[in-house]
């Protein structure tokens, strides 16, 4: 008789699996598979069961709260093993809506508590740690993400930025030109002294006028917009 049928030979009567019974069926379960526990292989084994709450029943035939709380608990932890949801805590993913399926925190600093998000704790590095009992996720509101090999949660840049003197490029300013005034000498007619037979023609000395280059500071003075073309999702972690 293969394992599924033993389980469910001996867990439903009457079309009904008794929760208790199954759960101790399957610690005595030797686990096949890296991915699965046994109670979510019991899970599997009677999914046809499992869709429907009513068709379950405890130990007074009607299920308790607390019997229903278990389900519940196994059958998400079914569903994060399936699907190794439980390898990806931690990692960031991009939307176009906010997230279903799974517990997603937006990635906007806000602190958590440890005991809500214990596996998330676990896996973070130092830097969002505040403290034995508290984290934070990270901040990625109005920020792009830069791949590391060294840290993560490091923080840098700037939306907009302002040039030093350093970061200028080389470059040089030129003379529009300009001109220098000249005027020639001339001769001009100077008596020599009384008694002088004549004149004679003596000249002036020659002028050269100053001109000015004329180089103004041009630009403003503002800061630069520093950021790339965008598309605005909303970012999220996956908290447990």
């Amino acid at each position: 008789m293969s394992l599924a049928s033993v389980f469910i030979a001996e867990a439903i009567a009457d079309s009904v699996i008794d929760l208790a019974r199954l759960l101790d069926l399957s610690e005595g379960y030797s686990q096949k598979s890296v991915l699965l526990s046994k109670e979510s292989v019991t899970l599997i084994l009677c999914l046809f069961q499992y869709t429907e709450l009513f068709r379950w029943r405890g130990d007074s035939d009607e299920l308790t709260s607390d019997e229903i709380d278990t389900i519940k608990e196994i059958s998400d932890r079914m569903i994060k093993e399936i699907s190794s949801v439980s390898a990806l805590i931690g990692s960031i993913h991009y939307f176009a809506t906010t997230p279903e399926g799974g517990e997603w925190l937006l990635c906007d600093g806000s602190p958590h508590s440890r005991a809500d998000y214990p596996d998330l704790y676990a896996r973070l590095p130092a830097f969002y740690i505040l403290d034995a009992d508290n984290f934070s996720v990270p901040n990625l509101i109005e920020t792009f993400v830069r791949g590391s090999d060294e840290f993560s949660g490091e923080t840098g840049g700037s939306d907009e930025h302002t040039l030093t003197e350093n970061e200028m490029p080389t470059h040089r300013h030129l003379d529009a030109g300009h001109a220098h005034s000249y005027l020639a000498a001339m001769p001009a007619v100077t008596a020599l002294g009384a008694g002088a037979p004549f004149p004679i023609a003596a000249s002036l000395s020659a002028t050269v006028g100053v001109g000015v280059a004329n180089i103004s500071y041009e630009g403003g003075d503002q800061a630069h917009n520093n950021v790339p073309g965008f598309t605005y999702l909303y970012v999220y972690i996956l908290a447990r």
